[in-house]
């Protein structure tokens, strides 16, 4: 048995990690933040309080930046962001234009209308004679018209963005290779990549009803390929991450989750109609559940792709036209043999919706008409099997459609410290998920992670993690596949 004062990161195989937080190479810290192009991170708290501080309150913005610019702009709230881009309203005497859904959202609101009409006007003080020359149909008009009115407001502030006060340059949205873990961070990976427990247990739930299950987690270990689930959770968190972005320093970025568009959709007997009924309301799905109010408000859209067991993702940038595609693997094949059409048929679709939305633009256009090109990259890998996935996560994370561009990556013939460099990003990548505020159960989670820590655990279940981690996701697999057979 392993009691709580052994290091379980020797079993788990993070020990490297645990002791040295990561291999420079002699960098300096000083060096790094000349070096990079990406923001270093701000967030330091390296000491016993302050990790004690974050643990205590999993509720609070860990941000320190960002919580600190919130206190002195507490009467900047999104309520005033809204009122500044409020449309002027039009007068009483000027009918509005209603749509279809919200005649049906006061239908029953009609049939209950003289009784809300007595009850609010007791409430008035203008004098009751003063309406009773109103007919029942006037009053009905009035009423109607008001709460469409009070529908649509509440429309507008809910996808009102967030004001300046909630937004920095020093938010950090991109993870630092050369951050230490915390306490916490090392709890969670422990807990998460242990291949012990119910493998059906939800370990992350976001406003967006993204779900992800502690077997999806368990493929962040490395050697393991990570599962699509888990690259639409960090895809989920990166949109979430968008409403904090500096206006005036980074691009407004979407992306779109693997799950976009199934791989039967790909085959040749399907035509690009077919795909858009299927891709047009995903999109749209997204756009509501991160409320972008307009798609041509964004300037870059992330398609990240899982083919033969290979991510890959595809940049679109909506502002000049380009569409790259960024693929960590420099493996010499031809660019057809390789992608096998999907980059055009995504692009295709793509141009589809967006000219369903927003009609033909210039920019469409050129979009329609762009060149697909590989992206060029120093640390782009012959010998590397398996850590796609994390490639293409660093690359949606810190990819902004300009050049030079620097991911922080270490080249291949510096194999050892390029390895311990994705080794490092996939436990970050893990806890980043799993404790970020847009979590709704992380304390939960939190919780069962810190009693898994405290009780003992058996040796031989932190022994043989790859071939045990396997043969879970087998048995989840055979039960996902088991489940669609019974539907069908």
């Amino acid at each position: 048995m392993i009691n709580k004062n052994q290091n379980v990161w020797d079993f788990i195989g993070c020990d490297d990690v645990h002791n040295t937080p990561f291999d420079d190479g002699g960098i300096s810290d000083s060096c790094l933040a000349a070096l990079q192009t990406i923001e270093p991170g701000v967030y330091r708290q390296t000491t016993e309080v302050a990790q004690a501080d974050v643990v205590n309150n999993m509720d609070q913005p860990v941000n320190l930046a960002e919580c600190s610019q919130q206190q002195a702009h507490k009467q900047n709230t999104i309520t005033d962001a809204y009122d500044k881009e409020k449309p002027p309203t039009t007068s009483a005497d000027e009918p509005d234009e209603v749509t279809e859904a919200e005649m049906q959202s006061v239908e029953t609101l009609l049939k209950l209308a003289p009784i809300l009409q007595t009850s609010s006007a007791s409430n008035q003080k203008t004098p009751v004679s003063a309406n009773t020359n109103k007919t029942d149909d006037e009053r009905h008009t009035h009423l109607v018209r008001t709460r469409i009115n009070m529908i649509r407001e509440k429309n507008e502030k809910r996808m009102a963005e967030l004001g300046d006060a909630y937004r920095s340059p020093y938010c950090n949205r991109v993870t630092n290779l050369y951050e230490p873990l915390l306490g916490r961070d090392q709890t969670i990976i422990c807990y998460l990549l242990a291949p012990v427990g119910d493998i059906g247990t939800l370990i992350y739930k976001s406003d967006s009803g993204v779900e992800t299950l502690k077997i999806i987690f368990e493929t962040f270990h490395p050697s393991q390929y990570i599962s699509y689930g888990g690259m639409d959770a960090f895809v989920d968190v990166l949109n979430f991450e968008e409403k904090k972005r500096d206006k005036k320093s980074s691009p407004y970025r979407l992306f779109l989750p693997t799950t976009i568009l199934q791989d039967e959709m790909f085959e040749p007997k399907i035509t690009d109609s077919d795909r858009l009924k299927v891709f047009g309301p995903s999109v749209d799905d997204i756009l509501c559940k991160y409320q972008v109010k307009k798609v041509d408000k964004v300037d870059l859209i992330f398609i990240p792709v899982l083919l033969s067991d290979h991510y890959w993702c595809l940049c679109f940038n909506m502002k000049n036209g380009d569409i790259e595609l960024i693929d960590n693997s420099r493996y010499a094949e031809s660019f057809t043999k390789r992608y096998r059409g999907r980059p055009e048929k995504l692009r295709r679709v793509l141009i589809l919706y967006l000219k369903g939305k927003i009609g033909q633009k210039e920019w469409i256009t050129k979009l329609e008409k762009a060149k697909i090109i590989r992206k060029e990259m120093d640390w782009r890998t012959l010998q590397n099997g398996c850590d796609c996935g994390v490639f293409t996560m660093r690359h949606m994370e810190t990819y902004k459609g300009k050049s030079p561009w620097n991911a922080g990556f270490k080249t291949e013939d510096q194999k050892k410290i390029q390895d311990s460099q994705l080794r490092f990003l996939r436990y970050r990548y893990l806890s980043k998920i799993v404790l970020s505020d847009y979590n709704l159960i992380r304390k939960e989670v939190y919780d069962k992670a810190t009693d898994f820590m405290k009780n003992s655990i058996p040796v031989d279940a932190l022994h043989d993690l790859d071939s045990k981690i396997s043969n879970r996701l087998d048995q989840f697999f055979n039960l996902k596949k088991g489940k669609q057979n019974e539907k069908s």
